[in-house]
């Protein structure tokens, strides 16, 4: 149970706060905590009508090199999670929404942080322009279904949600 927040930055994006908890058992602990946004994040997996799936290579200045991902962001406000998993396939990859399927939400780093993504698979469909921000570098590559599998395997692709929405949608993908 929080007992104490004193938040020590504000960003754009999150804060960090130190944070005093009683634990289940009664005793006392401090940590520093990331706060997301409370509306939280979508990640969504493009899936075109020819069977591939849409990839984007994106520069995380984190790890300072482009990583595998699919197309993601911040809800807004005012906007629903499924709002804003059109939005981001718009402005990331140029695509319209055919159909929207929810594969359920992943908390990807519960040690240090309360940020959740809600992620989704999408049909998509009239692939056109990108609208990416001026701090952004996303180049959309569409790969066969197996190869995305494959890149999961062989370590190129590491993001966490990337990997989660590949593997969930495996499970209940037609044959």
């Amino acid at each position: 149970m929080l007992i104490k927040r004193e938040t020590a930055f504000t960003g754009r994006s999150f804060s960090v706060a130190l944070e005093e908890h009683e634990l289940p058992d009664g005793r006392r602990a401090s940590y520093h905590v990331v706060h997301y946004s409370p509306r939280g994040a979508v990640a969504v997996l493009p899936l075109f009508a020819d069977g591939r799936v849409g990839l984007i290579q994106q520069y995380r200045p984190s790890v300072a090199d482009l990583v595998w991902e699919i197309p993601a962001g911040k809800v807004e406000p005012g906007e629903t999670a499924a709002d804003c998993a059109r939005r981001e396939l718009r402005e990331e990859i140029g695509c319209q929404v055919d159909q929207l399927q929810p594969l359920g939400r992943v908390h990807n780093a519960l040690g240090m942080t309360d940020a959740q993504v809600q992620l989704f698979a999408a049909h998509v469909t009239a692939q056109d322009r990108q609208q990416t921000e001026d701090d952004e570098f996303i180049r959309l590559v569409c790969v066969p279904w197996d190869e995305a599998l494959a890149m999961v395997k062989n370590g190129a692709i590491s993001d966490s949600k990337t990997i989660l929405a590949l593997l969930l949608y495996e499970r209940e993908r037609p044959a």
